[in-house]
């Protein structure tokens, strides 16, 4: 598998599984919004794939739900004060689970991601408040793109730890302006980016008149 690179191995110390806490937040004042997460544990991750000269990993994933609050993908433990700085994108996904780059959903930040911690794999996580609003359910890919500036190495799970998707990787960019390349068929259907992806499942709360009595207490 090109540009994954075994020596991530386990000198890398992966223990607990470094997860973001979602908060429970509300929506317009009636929408009550629910975290709902996927995910590939870091103990899952068995390799390591670098993303540099513009190039970046993608993963598609099913979204039953259309608001995603956070995405989190993490890098090896010794660039944990590497601020190289990292794009985050969503894009379609054609009938056939191919994900194109040029049919962008969402075009989200571009962002430096370091920590004091040197044992534990950094996590990667875009936080989005309000939440990103998918047009509708259906199959998407996220990609984390070096924006030519640096480099990174993401975890990688081999064995097909996610069901509802898998791996892409593009081409480099830096000779076209670090655009989001297209891809030269790097697809990886047997392995998955180690992520955690947080949907906000809502349900509205009708508001209720208040009773009398409820008034009465309220303005005593």
């Amino acid at each position: 598998m090109r540009a994954l690179a075994n020596t991530l191995v386990l000198c890398i110390a992966l223990s607990g599984g470094f997860l973001p806490r979602p908060v429970k937040a509300t929506l317009r004042g009636t929408a009550t919004c629910i975290p709902e997460s996927v995910r590939v544990d870091t103990s899952q991750a068995t390799n390591v794939g670098d993303i540099v000269m513009g190039k970046a990993w993608g993963e598609t994933f099913t979204a039953a739900d259309t608001l995603i609050e956070s995405v989190t993908a993490w890098r090896i433990p010794s660039e944990h004060n590497n601020p190289s700085q990292l794009k985050f994108w969503i894009t379609e996904v054609d009938s056939g689970g191919t994900p194109h780059t040029h049919l962008v959903v969402y075009d989200g930040p571009t962002l430096s991601f370091t920590s004091p911690d040197s044992t534990r794999p950094t996590p990667i996580t875009y936080a989005f408040d309000p939440p990103i609003s998918l047009p509708r359910p259906s199959v998407y890919c996220f990609w984390v793109q070096e924006v030519c500036t640096g480099y990174a190495d993401l975890l990688i799970d081999a064995n097909d730890a996610y069901s509802g998707g898998h791996l892409w990787e593009t081409y480099r960019s830096d000779f076209d302006g670090c655009i989001l390349r297209d891809y030269p068929d790097p697809r990886y259907p047997g392995a998955d980016l180690v992520f955690t992806l947080v949907f906000c499942n809502t349900h509205s709360t009708p508001a209720r008149n208040p009773t009398w009595g409820q008034l009465k207490a309220r303005y005593r």
